[in-house]
């Protein structure tokens, strides 16, 4: 229930800065459930993109520096969490990022 309402706070706050900026946001999925979800709310006001390939297994997942290059890039990162995306998270932990959703 508490990821659920991460999420829907998530897609309040892509459509309010949807609203508010005169910019495309840069937002990074994590995995394609999440991209799919994203992606149908915010239609083609915003640049998504997928970390993940459908095909890969994300708790094995290693970053290339594709990747890295994305997450820099990204002005909005949406995962599932800390222990399933643990690749992600331990990069993160790395560059000090301050705010995550």
């Amino acid at each position: 229930m508490q990821y659920l309402k991460k999420f829907f706070f998530t897609c309040f706050v892509i459509l309010f800065c949807c609203n508010c900026y005169a910019k495309e946001l840069n937002i990074l999925v994590s995995i394609t459930p999440i991209y799919s979800l994203v992606n149908n709310v915010t239609g083609n006001l915003q640049n998504v993109q997928l970390l993940i390939d459908k095909n890969m297994c994300p708790h094995h997942y290693q970053l290339r520096p594709s990747d890295v290059r994305k997450i820099n890039n990204a002005d909005m990162i949406i995962t599932i969490g800390d222990g399933y995306e643990t690749f992600l998270f331990n990069y993160l932990n790395k560059v000090n990022v301050v705010a995550r959703i």
